[in-house]
This record gives C-alpha cells, structure tokens and sequence, in this order.
C-alpha cells in the first residue's frame, strides 16, 4: 500500500451488478487502497438503501477510501446527443 500513490480500482472494474460493500470488500481482498466512484455507482448504493453514513461505515470497516471520482456517463451522453441533434442540417 502506497499513501502517496494509493492503487485504486476503477467503478467499472467490477461491472454495476454488485452492491456497495461488495464492491469495497473485492477491492480490499485484491489488495486495492482505494475505489473509484462513479455518480451512478454512489445512486445505486443509495438505492440499496444506504446511506452516506453507511458507505462512509462500510468503507471504514474494510480501511477503504474513495481515491477517484469518475465522470459522469449519462450527462455525456445527452450532451453528445444534443450536440449531435444541434449540428444537423435538418435542425
């Protein structure tokens, strides 16, 4: 374990069928420091029923930390579309 480069796992490493501590617990079994979080990974945890306290628990219990934020996916999407739609002949 490295503090002043932690090795973190990407949110998509283990795809978006996993729960929360699922997630953590794999990451820290690996031998991670850190996890990625992606928006969507944080809105699936809340609808498990968690919250901020708990992920915040959970990642105490497994001496976890979020090292990595990660883009938003769906944002990116409309926008492309958006530009996409904007920039058509047919507009």
């Amino acid at each position: 374990m490295s503090k002043e480069f932690p090795i973190t796992v990407s949110s998509w490493t283990l795809g978006d069928q996993c729960k929360f501590e699922e997630r953590v617990k794999a990451a820290k079994e690996a031998g991670y420091d850190g996890i990625g979080l992606r928006a969507e990974t944080y809105v699936d945890a809340l609808n498990e029923g968690l919250h901020d306290e708990d992920i915040l628990a959970i990642l105490e219990k497994y001496d976890m930390k979020v090292t990595e934020v990660e883009y938003i996916v769906h944002r990116q999407q409309r926008l492309r579309r958006s530009v996409r739609v904007s920039d058509s002949p047919m507009s």
